[in-house]
């Protein structure tokens, strides 16, 4: 027993770390679940049902939002499912740098870990699940954990990124071209790209936002000449391609799973390739304005980004245009997989035709601060890539533990 577990410690296999990467994951699945009916039963009746403080409900939203992204989404995502079937799929006997993947999952689990703390320190943060000064910087709260807690997930995530790209460019079987990739492999691709490019963006608003409430930099302060929307642009400018870090992998593995259960190639898979994941990678950086229509920005950009994050319902367009087409004429069987696959099909299109209102300003100014914007992201991205997960995770088990 005691080599199994030292041999899972130090492993730097590939498909050992992907199975690292899954429990941590499902853990804080299970957690900020827990912490979404706790706010659900609390909201059921007027005045208070479970608690009085106000507070101890700001740390359940916290670690519910914080927990869900950055703690389960993007981990199983691009931690378990790049992990489990990059190599694979490549024909490579593992990832360019195994101890770097290794180092990885480990720092996502010092993260989660420091995220669990949350519930024994006595001062847990009490910062939303977004941060957003000056509240962040005036709370009783340790803003210092949320601070701390990200960083270490992108680290990882950086790390990830890093060993994906390059094993993914240099690793694959002889005479594999790009054309010839699976649409997975694609949606990692371009899923890491966009992590390298705006993590640090994350990473720097809480480096910021620690240095405004324990060193006395005024960097949000706007009585010493700081902004509070300096902080909301960064967050939302990282938070926004985020969407499109859970939401390219989770449909690249429906795209396996329907595939498979419908017997069919892949429906024009170079407009699935270029147009979908080539079009969302063009402007995923172009459209965080559409969370700020509220924030007093200037008109010029918030009618520019309304048009831009219209435009980018095309090449998402296409991607649902692929899973529909892959189904035609298909032998299609319904096993657990497949019906989880069907299931983002449908609860994407919910999410994804509740987002076009919501990316017009006239209309998205009186939407602001109702449920219609949860119940969108909730669709979209909550409800849609967790039944994707699980799809992957019942797809992928016989070849994980040899039983069906």
């Amino acid at each position: 027993m005691g080599a199994t577990l030292k041999s899972w410690l130090f492993t730097t296999d590939h498909k050992r770390v992907g199975i690292l990467y899954l429990i941590g994951s499902l853990a804080a699945f299970a957690i900020a679940g827990a912490m979404s009916i706790l706010m659900r039963i609390e909201l059921s009746a007027i005045g208070p049902t479970l608690t009085d403080n106000p507070q101890q409900y700001n740390v359940w939203l916290y670690f519910h939002g914080a927990a869900m992204i950055l703690g389960f989404q993007i981990p199983a995502l691009t931690g378990f499912l790049a992990n489990y079937c990059v190599p694979l799929m490549i024909g490579a006997r593992d990832v360019a740098f195994p101890r770097l993947n290794a180092l990885s999952v480990w720092l996502f689990w010092a993260g989660i870990v420091l995220a669990l703390a949350t519930f024994v320190i006595p001062d847990p943060p009490d910062v939303m699940w977004t941060g957003y000064p000056p509240y962040s910087t005036m709370t009783w709260g340790n803003t210092a954990f949320y601070s701390f807690t990200v960083l270490l997930l992108g680290f990882s995530s950086i790390l990830g990124g890093v060993n994906f790209l390059t094993t993914v460019a240099y690793m694959r079987a002889p005479g594999m071209g790009w054309n010839q990739l699976n649409v997975f492999v694609w949606s990692i691709v371009v899923a890491f790209v966009i992590q390298l490019i705006f993590v640090p963006v994350l990473g720097t608003a809480v480096t910021m936002l620690l240095f405004d409430k324990y060193l006395g930099t005024t960097f949000f302060q706007p009585a010493n000449g700081g902004d509070v929307l300096i902080y909301q642009n960064l967050f939302w400018f990282y938070s926004h391609p985020a969407v499109y870090v859970i939401l390219l992998p989770f449909l690249g593995i429906t795209y396996e799973i329907v595939a498979t259960f419908a017997r069919n190639r892949v429906f024009n898979y170079k407009m699935v390739i270029y147009g979908g994941f080539g079009g969302v990678l063009l402007l995923a950086g172009e459209v965080w304005v559409h969370h700020l229509y509220t924030a007093g920005l200037p008109d010029w950009l918030r009618v520019g980004q309304m048009v831009s994050t219209l435009l980018i319902s095309v090449p998402v367009g296409l991607l649902m245009i692929g899973l529909v087409g892959t189904l035609y004429r298909g032998a299609i069987e319904y096993r657990t997989p497949m019906l989880y696959a069907l299931g983002v099909v449908f609860f994407f299109l919910i999410g994804g035709l509740t987002g076009i209102p919501n990316a017009i300003a006239s209309l998205d100014l009186h939407l602001q601060d109702t449920y219609f914007i949860p119940g969108h992201f909730h669709y979209v991205m909550a409800v849609a890539g967790t039944f994707a997960i699980f799809g992957a995770v019942y797809y992928l088990f016989p070849k994980m533990t040899g039983r069906m």
